[in-house]
């Protein structure tokens, strides 16, 4: 079984209440996914564990409110080992998050037509 990509329930929700500013949120959304990606690779070469943890934990969060939950959950796995250091797997974690984002973008660019 794989995994739910886009709880589209949830973003249908979401557009009914913002009308509008849906595309908005979206475009941020990816924008956002966009910097902190960039900045992961920056802070796992660094070795920067606590920032590790604070980007992975920004974009899951951003992620599931957004009804995200696939990549949400791959940003939980990398936080929960940022948490505790386990440094062999950050390199692991970024490649499936990178690999899942333009999957997600392309859905939920469809969202908008």
């Amino acid at each position: 079984m794989s995994a739910i990509r886009i709880d589209r329930a949830a973003i249908l929700e979401i557009q009914e209440m913002l009308e509008d500013e849906f595309v908005e949120l979206v475009n941020t959304y990816k924008k956002d996914i966009d910097n902190k990606i960039a900045a992961l690779g920056v802070a796992i070469d660094a070795t920067d564990d606590d920032t590790i943890r604070k980007l992975s934990h920004s974009m899951k969060g951003a992620s599931l409110n957004l009804g995200v939950i696939h990549f949400g959950e791959l940003c939980h796995r990398l936080e929960e080992d940022a948490k505790v250091a386990i440094r062999s797997q950050y390199a692991n974690h970024l490649a499936k998050i990178q690999e899942e984002k333009p999957m997600v973008f392309a859905e939920l660019d469809a969202l908008l037509v």
